[in-house]
């Protein structure tokens, strides 16, 4: 564990080092960089309904920002396709 108070929550994971790619790419490794991002909200939910559907609001506006930002980007291709 690693105890951070400046950036995100309390409770992030470190990565283990490994020198196989069995071990760097396993689930429990890859699930540690998502686990770390998520806000102080989601972690500490108070229940599993809770956990959950704070992580449904968390996953549409993170939808909603990408189709933001590919909205600006078809936008900006059209624009200079037209110059």
């Amino acid at each position: 564990m690693c105890n951070s108070s400046s950036r995100g929550h309390s409770l992030k994971i470190r990565k283990q080092f490994s020198r196989v790619n069995c071990r760097a790419f396993s689930f429990a490794n890859c699930c540690v960089d998502v686990w770390n991002s998520l806000n102080n909200e989601v972690v500490f939910a108070s229940s599993l309904t809770n956990l959950n559907s704070r992580m449904l609001i968390l996953v549409f506006f993170t939808l909603l920002q990408m189709m933001q930002v590919v909205r600006y980007f078809v936008v900006f291709v059209v624009f200079v396709g037209m110059v």
